[in-house]
């Protein structure tokens, strides 16, 4: 991953969804050690991230939750409302 971005790598498959919400429909999923630039959270179980910057090169946003792994500067990504 570039410098200077904060990212969410994942271990397993995980689904992205369209919100913070588990009744939220599917946007894409991701798989063990695909990466993804994290852009917010909301609470401390949801962060939203941008699929186009990092492993996929999905020109779409989503959220995730569950076991994430964070990589560079994470410490202040904003705390969102969905």
């Amino acid at each position: 991953p570039p410098p200077g971005v904060c990212f969410a790598m994942v271990h397993g498959d995980m689904p992205v969804l369209s919100g913070p919400n588990p009744a939220a429909g599917v946007v894409a999923n991701l798989s063990a050690d695909d990466y993804v630039e994290a852009t917010g959270r909301s609470g401390t179980d949801w962060t939203q991230v941008d699929l186009n910057v990092g492993s996929e090169g999905l020109d779409q946003q989503g959220w995730i939750t569950g076991y994430i792994d964070f990589n560079g500067p994470c410490q202040d990504l904003p705390e969102l409302q969905p």
